[in-house]
């Protein structure tokens, strides 16, 4: 039996040794650009109160103001800020979320925001 190697698309598991110790020395985990240390003592703060911590300006693409080329930045954008949030609510409990977008008329640029309070 070859341990370890797929055979028709099923994957066999196999025991490996792991130095527990230094394994957990090198992890640091990721830091959020989102979620930073000041946002979240804002926000545990004033517990009930909305706050915008982060918010992403889209512009458009060519001259006529049309957004619809970047429906996809849009779509990311917003993804990436309901991500953040929903991982977010692992370290902060009562932490609710939620994720609005405004286009400006005169400039056709589209602003997305993460809004979050902690409610307890």
């Amino acid at each position: 039996m070859n341990i370890g190697v797929q055979k028709y698309g099923v994957f066999i598991p196999y025991k490996v040794e792991i130095d527990a110790d230094a394994d957990g020395q090198a992890r640091k985990g990721r830091e959020s650009y989102i979620f930073t240390d000041e946002a979240i003592d804002l926000i545990k703060s004033n517990p009930g109160e909305w706050f915008v911590i982060h918010e992403t300006e889209v512009e458009p693409i060519n001259n006529d103001g049309n957004l619809e080329a970047n429906r996809a930045k849009i779509g990311s954008q917003r993804s990436t800020y309901y991500a953040s949030a929903k991982y977010a609510r692992i370290k902060i409990p009562g932490l609710e979320y939620t994720v609005n977008g405004i286009t400006d008329e005169k400039t056709k640029t589209y602003t997305c925001k993460l809004i979050v309070r902690v409610n307890d």
